[in-house]
């Protein structure tokens, strides 16, 4: 937005996909939660017309005069619904593969999409999961992505002993059937604007528990 001000581009669109810094360090998300503040104060006033997947996400960037005048719109992330929708003979066949057995009907299927990195919550993710285990001990966690910290979490599951209820599946390209596979979707992260993993899965009619 500076950039164009300075070229004098006419309009200038600032887009706001987050409600907070994206940083395990707190040392540095303190930090930058105060460089942030102090750009708050002016950032803004290089564009003209400003936008956020919400509303939260618009006030972390914009002042309360921007976010309630009609210079500011919700632009509501899309996705592919067609693609999700529920298919069982696609879920059948995906649990089987997933669960390599033929009582894919009977173990609990708890799924997770979203890069390895401090904002997922991974910690309370995996003990939320162990709590899950102690009632239903044939569930199974599917960790759709990468990330820096993938290896850690690999790390801390090999720790719990519970390895072998955990599928660590990369990035897929296959997300809606992986999706219908599921029982439910949990996202537990510190923040978010608004997850597309979230809206893929309720696009699936699949239950979420997000925080």
């Amino acid at each position: 937005a500076c950039s164009a001000w300075y070229q004098r581009v006419p309009k200038r669109v600032i887009h706001s996909h987050a409600s907070g810094i994206d940083c395990e360090s707190r040392l540095k998300r303190t930090v930058y939660t105060w460089i942030h503040k102090v750009c708050r104060l002016f950032l803004y006033r290089f564009g003209t017309d400003y936008y956020g997947v919400s509303e939260n996400a618009g006030r972390w960037i914009f002042p309360e005069r921007i976010v309630k005048s009609e210079r500011f719109q919700v632009v509501l992330s899309g996705i592919e619904r067609e693609a999700y929708k529920y298919n069982p003979e696609i879920r059948s066949r995906v649990r089987k593969e997933l669960l390599k057995s033929d009582d894919a009907k009977e173990s609990v299927i708890i799924g997770h999409i979203g890069n390895f990195c401090y904002v997922k919550n991974y910690e309370f993710l995996l003990s939320i999961f162990e709590n899950v285990l102690q009632r239903e001990e044939n569930a199974l966690l599917l960790l759709v992505g990468d990330g820096d910290r993938r290896r850690e979490i690999e790390r801390k599951v090999r720790a719990a002993g519970i390895e072998k209820h955990v599928r660590f599946l990369g990035w897929r390209k296959d997300i809606p059937h992986l999706v219908q596979a599921m029982d439910v979707f949990v996202l537990p992260s510190y923040f978010e604007g608004l997850s597309i993993a979230a809206l893929e899965a309720q696009s699936a009619f699949l239950p979420c528990v997000l925080s």
